[in-house]
């Protein structure tokens, strides 16, 4: 998956773009059961390079969505 961001004067954007079927998939479930959470951002200085994590939450498993309809 290609991770492009953009920061701008009211905030930074993350555009995840799926390179297979199965990141296809991934990115379905994450935004049919993302709930308005707060994301949770942490920056670490571990090792030899500093790394950033984003934690997206979804909802409960007993109410996730993970297959569409053919409309």
């Amino acid at each position: 998956m290609k991770i492009e961001y953009f920061e701008g004067q009211y905030g930074l954007q993350v555009d995840m773009k799926p390179e297979t079927p199965a990141e296809v998939a991934q990115l379905l479930r994450l935004t049919k059961n993302a709930k308005a959470v707060k994301p949770e951002i942490k920056l670490y200085f571990e090792g030899d390079a500093p790394s950033a994590t984003i934690w997206l939450r979804k909802i409960q498993p007993k109410a996730q969505k993970n297959s569409i309809s053919n409309p």
